[in-house]
């Protein structure tokens, strides 16, 4: 049966092994870019939600209950500091943004 296995073969075994023998899966393995923290203000916020009404209107979507810029704390706290996918830290870099749920509805709190 050994007779079958290359030298090669396990040779990558042993260093597949070695790379993945301290990696934690639930570790925070994020590279500090020395980027400002991303945070929604006021200003922030309003161009996020006029360009959002603009590609609505744009892409002929009903805007009756587009996010508005009341809607700006709520969004603070829903939204981690981070992203829900790579756990990536929002900096001045790496902006959020609303995903939506429905390509097809506009940008509302429900979708």
């Amino acid at each position: 049966m050994l007779s079958q296995i290359s030298l090669s073969q396990i040779a990558n075994s042993i260093k597949y092994n070695y790379a993945w023998e301290d990696f934690d899966i639930s570790g925070d393995y994020n590279i500090d870019t020395g980027n400002k923290e991303y945070k929604f203000y006021s200003e922030k916020w309003n161009k996020k939600v006029e360009g959002y009404l603009q590609q609505d209107i744009k892409a002929g979507r009903d805007t009756t209950n587009n996010v508005t810029a009341d809607d700006m704390d709520y969004f603070n706290e829903l939204i981690p500091n981070k992203c829900c996918y790579c756990y990536a830290k929002f900096t001045s870099v790496n902006k959020p943004t609303l995903e939506r749920i429905d390509n097809n509805i506009a940008h509302t709190k429900d979708n």
